[in-house]
């Protein structure tokens, strides 16, 4: 029970932090061309929290709904297991 939604978890985890370093490079590049009064130069540390913001919402929007599966397998004990019984099935369950 203590591992319980440990396979999930690591799943999440993993498409979270691909997702967030190719939003934070794709971001970093268009605040580059669209923001900075020279493409060239450097980013400022306010352009580089933006394109961190916008890496971060993208990738916890996305990864959202492997985290609703993974505290309902961690709280719901059999049934959870019963009604969730795979990470595809599960979501499948969730929201469709």
């Amino acid at each position: 029970a203590l591992y319980r939604g440990a396979g999930i978890s690591t799943t999440g985890c993993g498409i979270y932090c691909g997702l967030k370093f190719a939003t934070y490079d794709a971001s970093k590049a268009l605040c580059r061309r669209h923001l900075l009064p020279d493409p060239d130069g450097p980013p400022t540390p306010l352009h580089r929290a933006l394109s961190g913001g916008l890496a971060g919402v993208v990738s916890q929007s996305f990864v959202y709904p492997f985290d609703v599966l993974r505290r309902r397998l961690q709280t719901g004990g059999a049934e959870a297991k019963a009604k969730y019984p795979d990470t595809v099935r599960g979501l499948w369950r969730l929201y469709c």
